[in-house]
């Protein structure tokens, strides 16, 4: 199933010498390089320290003080006349745009526990066989997947503390001819590229990672990846579930929906492929 992406500003957006105080400050110094400034000359043949003495300064020392010193910015900034502050303010919006939009979960999916162990016994990155300690990825994954008294239990978190989680990456391409009416024939091309991050029941700790745990393991229609829309880097996602409301900037605020059958399963004795005819099912890609 895709989600739709959450965007949110950046955290080192807004704090105290963060990415907007950067931006202002280096577009002000660029200002005072190229304008040459009277008002800046006089800041460096006028400024007094904190207890009142005449300091002479350098050029570049004045430039350093509107990095470093609380109050230099704010006090030369004031003096540029108002056209020219009017343009710094549009280039200053322009190069904070990126930082106000980012995709928070840029290109990541979320997989069931049993897919990804499917996966790494694929790739031969399992091992089933204890070792001389006890200790083998499958037994971890057997005590992970139990009840949470092993994290109470000094042997069972020592096998568990082993286990390596880690970030699978993965690539899907697909290029093939599709009917889209009476030979009417299209190349329709694929790519996508994402991060894979199983969702142990440990892990859902949250209220959202929960409902997510519990979506992703309803019996009988299970759903084995989760993933957001910027995975898709070529083709169109359909049917993308939007689980939080409009204009919302974190999954914080999911809404009810998630937990509907999807729009199709699969019977993975048979393979086979069974439509849901319910217009409000989740859309699913098998």
């Amino acid at each position: 199933m895709n989600i739709e992406d959450v965007q949110a500003a950046s955290l080192f957006l807004n704090i105290k010498n963060g990415i907007k105080d950067r931006f202002k400050k280096q577009l002000l110094v660029n200002y005072i390089r190229s304008e040459k400034p009277k008002f800046f000359d006089k800041f460096l043949k006028t400024y007094k320290d904190k207890k009142g003495n005449s300091v002479k300064l350098t050029f570049e020392r004045g430039i350093d003080m509107i990095y470093n010193v609380d109050g230099i910015y704010e006090k030369l900034y004031n003096q540029i006349n108002v056209e020219d502050r009017v343009e710094l303010r549009k280039t200053l919006k322009q190069q904070i745009k990126p930082y106000k939009d980012i995709t928070v979960a840029d290109a990541q999916a979320i997989i069931r526990p049993e897919l990804y162990r499917k996966i790494r016994i694929g790739l031969g990155e399992w091992s089933i066989k204890r070792d001389k300690t006890g200790y083998s990825d499958e037994r971890a994954y057997q005590i992970l997947m139990g009840d949470s008294s092993w994290m109470s239990d000094p042997e069972k978190y020592k096998i568990v503390q082993k286990f390596e989680a880690y970030v699978l990456k993965m690539t899907y391409f697909d290029n093939n001819s599709r009917e889209f009416a009476d030979n009417n024939f299209q190349n329709v091309p694929v790519y996508n590229k994402m991060a894979i991050f199983p969702l142990f029941k440990y892990m859902a700790g949250s209220s959202v990672g929960r409902e997510l745990y519990d979506r992703m393991h309803m019996e009988g229609n299970e759903l084995d990846m989760i993933s957001f829309k910027s995975a898709v880097k070529v083709g169109a996602v359909k049917n993308a579930y939007s689980p939080y409301k409009n204009k919302a900037h974190s999954l914080d605020t999911l809404r009810e929906g998630l937990n509907k059958k999807s729009d199709k399963s699969i019977d993975y004795t048979t393979g086979k492929v069974s439509p849901n005819p319910d217009k409000d099912a989740l859309g699913v890609t098998v």
